[in-house]
């Protein structure tokens, strides 16, 4: 797992849960389209193809975790992230549970997210292709878990 500060950046060994393809990094602007990554164009730069970014602050800014296409995470509180800060939910301080405030899902599957672990509680679907910069007061900072619909 790669965490990327604007400053600075830390390189840590995956996870022995068998969770390949993960990272967290700085998100890049909220620009236009990417150039072809992989025979697909990524909805936003600085979130790879096949590739769903979470991203901690809204407009596509602040540390980023990527999920990639089909992988589910009963719970993102097992993840730092460093000076990442819950003010709704102190359970997520320094992890990315209950972090997310804007979404890009560049892979062919639809993810629905959580409010809570183990995939409890559902809140919503992630349409592939589809990017939202800041998904609201009521639903930012709830993500506790993500898969595939």
């Amino acid at each position: 797992m790669t965490f990327t500060h604007p400053s600075r950046t830390l390189t840590r060994l995956p996870l022995a849960l068998g969770l390949c393809a993960l990272g967290l990094a700085a998100a890049a602007s909220p620009a236009a389209a990417a150039a072809p990554s992989a025979g697909r164009t990524a909805v936003l730069v600085g979130c790879p193809a096949d590739t769903v970014c979470l991203y901690n602050d809204k407009d596509f800014n602040g540390p980023v975790f990527m999920v990639a296409a089909g992988d589910s995470f009963p719970t993102l509180h097992a993840f730092a992230c460093p000076g990442c800060d819950s003010p709704k939910h102190g359970a997520g301080d320094g992890n990315f549970g209950d972090q997310m405030s804007a979404w890009v899902n560049n892979t062919s599957w639809t993810y629905c997210w959580y409010y809570d672990i183990d995939y409890r509680s559902y809140v919503g679907t992630m349409p592939a292709g589809q990017a939202v910069a800041w998904v609201g007061k009521r639903a930012q900072d709830e993500a506790s878990s993500i898969r595939p619909c």
